[in-house]
């Protein structure tokens, strides 16, 4: 495992999305995930550099590659530091891999559902056949994330805070 090639830019606020890090964190034999939640100094680095909108997160991003250190750890205690990123490129395509390609670091963003396709392919059984999600278009898998996405505080609340911390 080579550390912080797999890091998820959550947010930290979500009562969906942290239990979602823990589901991971749990099922993740390799330990490959850092997880960061958005709300942080670097979380927002991380977005912004991958050309995501700080103003209207609806999704998370996996980053993977490029070595960049997050500032969060695999089981979920928010320790860690460094450096990483670069600045976003164009949206990609290819069979449904990247979506936010970064030249300067060498790393491939992955948003909605590609990036939770691309998580599952991480954890183990059953977790993993999640990949056969893939012959779903894209698009219809995209419009089911951001149903929920949008309705996510709504439907599963929200914390005053991250327990993640910063």
């Amino acid at each position: 495992m080579q550390p912080d090639t797999h890091i998820v830019v959550f947010d930290g606020i979500c009562n969906l999305c942290s239990s979602l890090v823990d589901f991971i964190t749990a099922r993740d034999p390799g330990k490959v995930f850092t997880f960061v939640p958005m709300q942080t100094p670097r979380g927002q680095q991380l977005l912004e550099a991958h050309g995501v909108s700080i103003d209207q997160v609806d999704t998370f991003l996996l980053i993977r590659g490029g070595g960049g250190n997050g500032n969060g750890s695999g089981d979920g205690d928010g320790s860690g530091s460094g450096n990483g990123g670069g600045k976003g490129g164009g949206k990609g395509g290819g069979d449904g891999e990247a979506l936010v390609r970064s030249d300067a670091a060498a790393t491939i963003a992955l948003e909605k559902s590609d990036a939770a396709i691309a998580i599952a392919a991480e954890l183990r059984r059953p977790w993993n056949l999640l990949t056969g999600l893939r012959l779903v278009p894209r698009s219809i898998r995209d419009r089911v994330y951001s149903l929920v996405a949008r309705n996510r505080y709504r439907w599963f609340g929200k914390r005053a805070t991250c327990k993640f911390g910063d």
